[in-house]
Protein backbone atom coordinates (compact mmCIF):
# COMPACT_ATOMS: atom_id res chain seq x y z
CA UNK A 1 0.00 0.00 0.00
CA UNK A 2 1.43 3.42 -0.97
CA UNK A 3 1.78 5.65 2.10
CA UNK A 4 0.14 9.04 2.01
CA UNK A 5 2.63 11.93 1.70
CA UNK A 6 3.68 13.59 4.95
CA UNK A 7 1.71 16.65 5.90
CA UNK A 8 3.35 19.97 5.05
CA UNK A 9 4.80 21.33 8.27
CA UNK A 10 4.10 24.94 7.43
CA UNK A 11 0.46 24.20 6.64
CA UNK A 12 -0.20 22.89 10.14
CA UNK A 13 1.88 25.51 11.90
CA UNK A 14 4.67 23.13 12.86
CA UNK A 15 8.37 23.88 12.81
CA UNK A 16 9.89 21.77 9.99
CA UNK A 17 10.97 18.47 11.54
CA UNK A 18 14.44 18.50 10.01
CA UNK A 19 15.30 22.01 11.27
CA UNK A 20 17.69 21.84 14.20
CA UNK A 21 18.20 25.61 14.47
CA UNK A 22 16.17 27.33 17.21
CA UNK A 23 14.54 30.67 16.48
CA UNK A 24 15.95 33.78 18.09
CA UNK A 25 12.60 34.30 19.83
CA UNK A 26 12.04 32.76 23.27
CA UNK A 27 10.86 29.15 23.30
CA UNK A 28 7.08 28.85 23.70
CA UNK A 29 5.53 27.63 26.92
CA UNK A 30 4.60 23.93 26.85
CA UNK A 31 2.87 23.63 30.21
CA UNK A 32 -0.40 22.75 28.49
CA UNK A 33 1.10 19.64 26.90
CA UNK A 34 0.66 16.38 28.82
CA UNK A 35 3.79 15.11 30.57
CA UNK A 36 5.80 12.27 29.08
CA UNK A 37 4.00 9.04 30.05
CA UNK A 38 6.11 6.85 32.36
CA UNK A 39 5.34 3.88 30.11
CA UNK A 40 6.11 5.74 26.86
CA UNK A 41 8.64 3.15 25.70
CA UNK A 42 6.27 0.26 26.44
CA UNK A 43 3.52 2.04 24.51
CA UNK A 44 5.72 2.43 21.44
CA UNK A 45 6.90 -1.17 21.65
CA UNK A 46 3.33 -2.46 21.76
CA UNK A 47 2.11 -0.20 18.96
CA UNK A 48 5.05 -1.11 16.75
CA UNK A 49 4.35 -4.81 17.27
CA UNK A 50 0.76 -4.25 16.10
CA UNK A 51 1.49 -1.98 13.13
CA UNK A 52 0.82 -3.28 9.64
CA UNK A 53 0.66 -0.42 7.14
CA UNK A 54 3.07 2.44 6.32
CA UNK A 55 0.48 4.79 7.79
CA UNK A 56 0.59 2.88 11.08
CA UNK A 57 4.35 3.21 11.24
CA UNK A 58 4.21 6.87 10.23
CA UNK A 59 1.85 7.70 13.11
CA UNK A 60 4.01 5.75 15.58
CA UNK A 61 7.20 7.44 14.40
CA UNK A 62 5.60 10.86 14.70
CA UNK A 63 4.41 10.04 18.21
CA UNK A 64 7.84 8.71 19.17
CA UNK A 65 9.52 11.88 17.94
CA UNK A 66 7.18 14.00 20.08
CA UNK A 67 8.06 11.82 23.06
CA UNK A 68 11.73 12.37 22.23
CA UNK A 69 11.17 16.13 22.17
CA UNK A 70 9.40 16.00 25.54
CA UNK A 71 12.33 14.10 27.03
CA UNK A 72 14.82 16.58 25.54
CA UNK A 73 12.76 19.53 26.74
CA UNK A 74 12.89 18.05 30.24
CA UNK A 75 16.65 17.53 30.00
CA UNK A 76 16.32 13.73 30.14
CA UNK A 77 18.87 12.65 27.54
CA UNK A 78 18.89 8.97 28.54
CA UNK A 79 15.13 8.59 28.03
CA UNK A 80 15.35 10.52 24.76
CA UNK A 81 18.02 8.10 23.48
CA UNK A 82 15.82 5.10 24.27
CA UNK A 83 12.78 6.65 22.57
CA UNK A 84 14.61 7.77 19.44
CA UNK A 85 15.49 4.12 18.74
CA UNK A 86 11.76 3.41 18.41
CA UNK A 87 11.31 6.50 16.24
CA UNK A 88 14.02 5.23 13.87
CA UNK A 89 12.47 1.75 13.71
CA UNK A 90 8.99 3.07 12.93
CA UNK A 91 10.18 5.76 10.50
CA UNK A 92 12.08 3.20 8.48
CA UNK A 93 8.97 1.06 7.99
CA UNK A 94 6.79 4.09 7.20
CA UNK A 95 8.60 4.60 3.83
CA UNK A 96 8.43 8.33 4.63
CA UNK A 97 11.88 9.62 3.66
CA UNK A 98 11.43 12.96 5.43
CA UNK A 99 10.38 11.22 8.63
CA UNK A 100 13.40 8.92 8.44
CA UNK A 101 15.69 11.91 8.00
CA UNK A 102 14.13 13.65 10.98
CA UNK A 103 14.57 10.57 13.17
CA UNK A 104 18.19 10.27 12.03
CA UNK A 105 18.80 13.92 12.90
CA UNK A 106 17.36 13.44 16.38
CA UNK A 107 19.60 10.43 16.86
CA UNK A 108 22.68 12.40 15.78
CA UNK A 109 21.64 15.25 18.06
CA UNK A 110 21.56 12.95 21.08
CA UNK A 111 25.08 11.59 20.67
CA UNK A 112 26.51 14.57 22.56
CA UNK A 113 25.39 16.19 25.85
CA UNK A 114 22.23 18.29 25.59
CA UNK A 115 22.85 21.99 25.09
CA UNK A 116 20.56 24.93 25.82
CA UNK A 117 20.05 25.42 22.09
CA UNK A 118 18.99 21.79 21.57
CA UNK A 119 16.58 21.97 24.53
CA UNK A 120 15.17 25.28 23.26
CA UNK A 121 14.65 23.79 19.78
CA UNK A 122 12.72 20.86 21.27
CA UNK A 123 10.52 23.23 23.28
CA UNK A 124 9.89 25.27 20.16
CA UNK A 125 8.79 22.19 18.22
CA UNK A 126 6.52 21.08 21.06
CA UNK A 127 4.94 24.50 21.31
CA UNK A 128 3.65 24.26 17.73
CA UNK A 129 2.97 20.55 17.62
CA UNK A 130 -0.40 19.15 16.52
CA UNK A 131 -0.83 15.39 17.04
CA UNK A 132 -1.10 12.98 14.14
CA UNK A 133 -4.33 10.95 14.43
CA UNK A 134 -3.78 7.30 15.24
CA UNK A 135 -4.15 5.11 12.16
CA UNK A 136 -5.26 1.48 12.30
CA UNK A 137 -4.90 -1.24 9.66
CA UNK A 138 -7.90 0.18 7.81
CA UNK A 139 -6.70 3.75 8.45
CA UNK A 140 -9.25 4.27 11.20
CA UNK A 141 -8.97 1.84 14.14
CA UNK A 142 -6.19 0.27 16.16
CA UNK A 143 -4.84 -2.79 14.34
CA UNK A 144 -4.77 -6.34 15.67
CA UNK A 145 -1.45 -7.64 16.90
CA UNK A 146 1.07 -8.64 14.25
CA UNK A 147 4.64 -9.61 14.90
CA UNK A 148 7.45 -7.58 13.38
CA UNK A 149 10.18 -9.91 14.51
CA UNK A 150 12.37 -12.17 12.42
CA UNK A 151 12.24 -11.61 8.67
CA UNK A 152 9.65 -8.83 9.07
CA UNK A 153 11.90 -6.75 11.34
CA UNK A 154 12.39 -3.13 10.21
CA UNK A 155 15.58 -2.65 8.20
CA UNK A 156 16.02 0.81 9.68
CA UNK A 157 18.72 3.34 9.00
CA UNK A 158 21.53 3.53 11.58
CA UNK A 159 20.52 0.01 12.69
CA UNK A 160 24.00 -1.14 13.64
CA UNK A 161 24.47 1.87 15.90
CA UNK A 162 21.32 0.95 17.77
CA UNK A 163 21.62 -2.82 17.77
CA UNK A 164 23.03 -3.12 21.25
CA UNK A 165 20.14 -1.14 22.73
CA UNK A 166 17.69 -3.07 20.55
CA UNK A 167 18.77 -6.39 22.03
CA UNK A 168 18.51 -5.07 25.58
CA UNK A 169 15.03 -3.64 25.16
CA UNK A 170 13.47 -6.05 22.67
CA UNK A 171 13.55 -3.69 19.69
CA UNK A 172 13.16 -5.22 16.23
CA UNK A 173 16.72 -6.34 15.62
CA UNK A 174 18.70 -5.44 12.54
CA UNK A 175 20.99 -7.99 10.89
CA UNK A 176 24.26 -8.34 12.77
CA UNK A 177 27.18 -6.42 11.35
CA UNK A 178 30.64 -7.95 11.21
CA UNK A 179 31.97 -4.43 11.55
CA UNK A 180 30.03 -3.38 14.67
CA UNK A 181 33.31 -2.77 16.49
CA UNK A 182 34.21 -0.09 13.94
CA UNK A 183 31.29 2.16 14.79
CA UNK A 184 32.21 5.73 15.59
CA UNK A 185 30.21 8.38 17.46
CA UNK A 186 27.95 10.52 15.32
CA UNK A 187 29.04 14.16 15.01
CA UNK A 188 27.33 16.82 17.09
CA UNK A 189 24.73 19.07 15.49
CA UNK A 190 26.45 21.74 13.38
CA UNK A 191 25.25 24.95 11.79
CA UNK A 192 25.09 25.15 8.00
CA UNK A 193 28.25 27.23 7.94
CA UNK A 194 30.18 24.45 9.67
CA UNK A 195 29.03 21.75 7.24
CA UNK A 196 31.59 21.55 4.46
CA UNK A 197 32.82 18.70 2.26
CA UNK A 198 36.17 17.15 3.17
CA UNK A 199 39.33 18.24 1.39
CA UNK A 200 40.71 16.44 -1.61
CA UNK A 201 37.57 16.58 -3.80
CA UNK A 202 38.24 16.26 -7.52
CA UNK A 203 34.54 16.10 -8.40
CA UNK A 204 31.59 17.89 -6.77
CA UNK A 205 28.27 17.85 -8.64
CA UNK A 206 25.05 19.12 -7.07
CA UNK A 207 22.90 19.18 -10.26
CA UNK A 208 21.36 22.53 -9.29
CA UNK A 209 19.95 24.56 -12.18
CA UNK A 210 22.80 27.07 -12.10
CA UNK A 211 25.33 24.26 -12.58
CA UNK A 212 23.72 23.04 -15.82
CA UNK A 213 24.98 24.76 -18.98
CA UNK A 214 23.50 24.20 -22.47
CA UNK A 215 26.28 23.71 -25.02
CA UNK A 216 26.32 22.35 -28.57
CA UNK A 217 22.86 20.82 -28.22
CA UNK A 218 23.73 19.10 -24.95
CA UNK A 219 23.52 20.06 -21.30
CA UNK A 220 26.82 20.10 -19.46
CA UNK A 221 27.12 19.65 -15.69
CA UNK A 222 29.66 21.82 -13.89
CA UNK A 223 32.23 20.31 -11.58
CA UNK A 224 32.23 22.65 -8.57
CA UNK A 225 35.55 21.30 -7.24
CA UNK A 226 37.43 23.19 -9.95
CA UNK A 227 39.34 20.09 -11.01
CA UNK A 228 38.15 20.25 -14.61
CA UNK A 229 35.86 17.20 -15.01
CA UNK A 230 32.71 17.98 -16.99
CA UNK A 231 29.46 16.02 -17.16
CA UNK A 232 27.33 15.67 -20.27
CA UNK A 233 23.66 14.72 -19.89
CA UNK A 234 22.00 12.28 -22.25
CA UNK A 235 18.29 12.23 -21.44
CA UNK A 236 18.57 12.51 -17.64
CA UNK A 237 15.95 14.83 -16.14
CA UNK A 238 16.34 17.44 -13.43
CA UNK A 239 13.97 16.61 -10.56
CA UNK A 240 13.77 17.19 -6.79
CA UNK A 241 16.82 15.57 -5.23
CA UNK A 242 18.03 14.79 -1.74
CA UNK A 243 19.28 18.38 -1.48
CA UNK A 244 17.68 20.83 -3.89
CA UNK A 245 17.76 19.34 -7.38
CA UNK A 246 18.96 15.94 -8.53
CA UNK A 247 18.91 13.83 -11.68
CA UNK A 248 16.40 11.15 -12.65
CA UNK A 249 17.32 8.18 -14.84
CA UNK A 250 14.63 6.22 -16.68
CA UNK A 251 16.68 3.27 -17.90
CA UNK A 252 17.53 4.92 -21.20
CA UNK A 253 19.23 8.06 -19.91
CA UNK A 254 22.80 8.63 -18.76
CA UNK A 255 25.47 11.16 -17.85
CA UNK A 256 29.07 10.87 -19.03
CA UNK A 257 31.73 12.59 -16.90
CA UNK A 258 35.00 13.31 -18.68
CA UNK A 259 38.49 13.48 -17.24
CA UNK A 260 40.82 11.17 -15.35
CA UNK A 261 39.87 9.62 -12.03
CA UNK A 262 42.08 7.82 -9.49
CA UNK A 263 43.34 4.72 -11.28
CA UNK A 264 45.45 1.64 -10.71
CA UNK A 265 45.68 0.97 -6.98
CA UNK A 266 45.68 4.62 -5.90
CA UNK A 267 43.46 5.76 -3.00
CA UNK A 268 40.02 7.15 -3.76
CA UNK A 269 36.48 7.68 -2.42
CA UNK A 270 33.14 8.09 -4.20
CA UNK A 271 30.11 9.55 -2.40
CA UNK A 272 26.54 9.96 -3.66
CA UNK A 273 22.92 10.07 -2.55
CA UNK A 274 20.94 7.46 -4.48
CA UNK A 275 17.25 6.59 -4.71
CA UNK A 276 16.85 3.38 -6.70
CA UNK A 277 13.66 2.08 -8.27
CA UNK A 278 15.72 -0.69 -9.85
CA UNK A 279 16.21 -3.92 -8.00
CA UNK A 280 18.63 -6.70 -8.79
CA UNK A 281 21.55 -6.40 -11.15
CA UNK A 282 21.56 -2.72 -12.13
CA UNK A 283 24.59 -0.46 -12.54
CA UNK A 284 24.19 2.95 -10.90
CA UNK A 285 27.56 4.52 -11.66
CA UNK A 286 31.16 3.55 -12.30
CA UNK A 287 34.36 4.64 -13.96
CA UNK A 288 36.99 2.46 -15.61
CA UNK A 289 36.24 -0.47 -17.90
CA UNK A 290 33.88 -3.44 -17.31
CA UNK A 291 36.57 -5.97 -16.42
CA UNK A 292 37.23 -7.58 -13.03
CA UNK A 293 39.33 -5.21 -10.95
CA UNK A 294 39.27 -2.42 -13.55
CA UNK A 295 35.96 -0.67 -12.73
CA UNK A 296 34.93 1.20 -9.59
CA UNK A 297 31.42 2.15 -8.52
CA UNK A 298 27.99 1.11 -7.19
CA UNK A 299 25.66 -1.68 -8.32
CA UNK A 300 22.67 -3.58 -6.96
CA UNK A 301 23.19 -7.29 -6.44
CA UNK A 302 20.74 -10.22 -6.37
CA UNK A 303 21.37 -11.40 -2.82
CA UNK A 304 18.13 -10.20 -1.18
CA UNK A 305 14.47 -10.31 -2.27
CA UNK A 306 14.59 -6.77 -3.69
CA UNK A 307 18.29 -6.74 -4.44
CA UNK A 308 21.06 -5.40 -2.23
CA UNK A 309 23.68 -2.70 -2.60
CA UNK A 310 27.17 -3.78 -3.58
CA UNK A 311 30.58 -2.46 -4.57
CA UNK A 312 31.38 -2.79 -8.27
CA UNK A 313 34.99 -3.50 -9.13
CA UNK A 314 36.00 -6.86 -7.67
CA UNK A 315 34.75 -10.20 -8.96
CA UNK A 316 30.98 -10.13 -9.38
CA UNK A 317 30.72 -7.43 -6.73
CA UNK A 318 31.09 -7.22 -2.95
CA UNK A 319 27.60 -7.12 -1.35
CA UNK A 320 26.78 -5.02 1.72
CA UNK A 321 23.64 -6.83 2.90
CA UNK A 322 21.66 -3.59 2.64
CA UNK A 323 18.34 -3.93 0.86
CA UNK A 324 17.28 -1.78 -2.11
CA UNK A 325 14.09 -0.06 -0.97
CA UNK A 326 13.25 2.99 -3.17
CA UNK A 327 14.28 5.52 -0.51
CA UNK A 328 17.12 8.02 -0.54
CA UNK A 329 20.32 6.61 0.97
CA UNK A 330 23.87 7.89 1.25
CA UNK A 331 26.51 5.66 -0.33
CA UNK A 332 30.28 5.95 0.08
CA UNK A 333 32.86 3.52 -1.24
CA UNK A 334 36.62 3.91 -0.81
CA UNK A 335 39.81 2.02 -1.59
CA UNK A 336 43.22 2.45 0.06
CA UNK A 337 45.27 0.08 -2.09
CA UNK A 338 44.43 -2.92 0.12
CA UNK A 339 40.80 -2.82 1.27
CA UNK A 340 37.45 -1.60 0.03
CA UNK A 341 35.13 0.09 2.53
CA UNK A 342 31.43 0.72 1.88
CA UNK A 343 29.34 3.06 4.05
CA UNK A 344 25.54 3.04 3.89
CA UNK A 345 23.90 6.05 5.59
CA UNK A 346 27.17 6.75 7.46
CA UNK A 347 27.45 3.16 8.77
CA UNK A 348 30.30 0.99 7.56
CA UNK A 349 28.73 -2.14 6.10
CA UNK A 350 31.72 -3.61 4.30
CA UNK A 351 35.44 -3.68 4.86
CA UNK A 352 36.97 -6.22 2.55
CA UNK A 353 38.07 -8.80 2.70
CA UNK A 354 36.32 -10.55 5.57
CA UNK A 355 38.20 -13.84 5.28
CA UNK A 356 41.67 -15.35 5.36
CA UNK A 357 43.16 -17.31 2.50
CA UNK A 358 45.83 -19.88 3.36
CA UNK A 359 46.19 -18.43 6.84
CA UNK A 360 46.77 -14.93 5.46
CA UNK A 361 44.36 -12.06 5.09
CA UNK A 362 43.37 -11.69 1.48
CA UNK A 363 44.29 -8.34 -0.06
CA UNK A 364 42.23 -6.82 -2.82
CA UNK A 365 44.39 -5.61 -5.68
CA UNK A 366 42.58 -3.26 -8.03
CA UNK A 367 43.90 -1.90 -11.28
CA UNK A 368 41.15 0.56 -12.12
CA UNK A 369 41.34 1.94 -15.64
CA UNK A 370 41.50 5.74 -16.03
CA UNK A 371 38.33 5.89 -18.10
CA UNK A 372 35.49 8.46 -17.79
CA UNK A 373 32.69 8.04 -15.27
CA UNK A 374 29.30 6.79 -16.43
CA UNK A 375 26.06 7.43 -14.56
CA UNK A 376 23.09 5.20 -15.41
CA UNK A 377 24.98 3.15 -18.02
CA UNK A 378 24.81 -0.67 -17.74
CA UNK A 379 28.16 -2.27 -17.05
CA UNK A 380 27.68 -4.85 -19.80
CA UNK A 381 25.01 -6.71 -21.77
CA UNK A 382 23.97 -8.73 -18.71
CA UNK A 383 23.57 -5.70 -16.44
CA UNK A 384 20.35 -3.73 -16.14
CA UNK A 385 20.17 0.06 -16.55
CA UNK A 386 19.64 2.27 -13.54
CA UNK A 387 16.11 3.55 -12.86
CA UNK A 388 16.02 6.08 -10.05
CA UNK A 389 17.54 9.34 -8.86
CA UNK A 390 21.02 10.52 -7.96
CA UNK A 391 22.26 13.64 -6.16
CA UNK A 392 25.30 15.23 -4.47
CA UNK A 393 27.99 13.26 -6.31
CA UNK A 394 31.57 13.61 -5.06
CA UNK A 395 34.91 11.95 -5.81
CA UNK A 396 38.02 12.35 -3.66
CA UNK A 397 41.62 11.40 -4.40
CA UNK A 398 42.07 9.94 -0.93
CA UNK A 399 40.28 7.69 1.57
CA UNK A 400 37.83 9.56 3.80
CA UNK A 401 37.69 8.88 7.52
CA UNK A 402 34.52 7.64 9.19
CA UNK A 403 34.03 11.11 10.67
CA UNK A 404 34.30 12.71 7.22
CA UNK A 405 31.77 10.24 5.84
CA UNK A 406 29.38 11.20 8.61
CA UNK A 407 29.93 14.87 7.76
CA UNK A 408 28.83 14.21 4.16
CA UNK A 409 25.82 12.27 5.43
CA UNK A 410 24.84 15.06 7.76
CA UNK A 411 25.14 17.63 4.98
CA UNK A 412 22.55 15.63 3.06
CA UNK A 413 20.05 15.15 5.88
CA UNK A 414 20.33 18.82 6.85
CA UNK A 415 19.84 19.94 3.25
CA UNK A 416 23.28 21.52 2.73
CA UNK A 417 24.71 21.47 -0.80
CA UNK A 418 28.18 20.05 -1.39
CA UNK A 419 29.20 23.35 -2.97
CA UNK A 420 27.62 26.56 -4.24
Amino acid sequence: MTPSPPADAAAIGETPRGDLKPDESPAPQIATLPPLPPDAEDQLKEELAQAKTPQNFQAIADKALRYVDRAIAGGDAETAKKLVAWALAAARESTDAELSKTAALRYLELQTPLTEDVIAAAKKRLGTWKPTPAVGPNESQDPPAASVSGSDAPQRSLADLLQEDAVERGLPEAPASAESASRVPAPSALSEGDLKPPSGAILLMTFESDTLVPKSGRVHVKNLSGAGHIGEMHGAKVVPGMVGKGLEFDGNSSVMVSGRFPSGGSPRTISAWILSNSQQGCTVLFYGIPTIGRAFGFITWGGLDNGEWAFLGYGCGLPTGMRVDANWHHHVVSYDGTDVEYYFDAERKLRSPARNVGGKREIIRLDTAPEPMRLGVPLNETSRPFIGRLDELAVFDRVLSAQEVQMLYKMGVQGVLLAK
